[in-house]
């Protein structure tokens, strides 16, 4: 898979996604919300809002707790609509959550 970042470019690997449906919690200045994870790779994770949160209070780096997971520190690279694309602020936190996700899908990433 490839992402095409410019016509004068070379297209970039991308990693491959999981789909995943496990609830999940925001968490972000002083406040928090109910989220879903949707999928993830080695880079980030893909979730949904279950509701409403303004732009202006959802920015930069917040911290994802997913369900009987952990807690992992991400930064939105991109939001549409409902729909968030957060990248991993840490490899080394991203490796810990990555492994129970799948140990939770019933899979050996490592």
């Amino acid at each position: 898979m490839f992402e095409k970042h410019s016509i004068f470019r070379r297209p970039l690997p991308t990693e491959p996604r999981q789909a995943v449906d496990i609830p999940c919690r925001l968490r972000y200045a002083e406040a928090g919300c109910p989220a879903r994870l949707r999928d993830y790779s080695g880079g980030g994770l893909r979730l949904e809002l279950s509701e409403d949160v303004p732009q202006s209070d959802l920015h930069g780096t917040f911290a994802v707790e997913i369900a009987d997971m952990g807690c992992v520190a991400v930064e939105l690279k991109w939001r549409k609509g409902r729909m968030l694309g957060c990248s991993f602020r840490s490899k080394f936190e991203s490796r810990q959550i990555l492994s129970r996700i799948c140990r939770h899908k019933g899979l050996h990433l490592f």
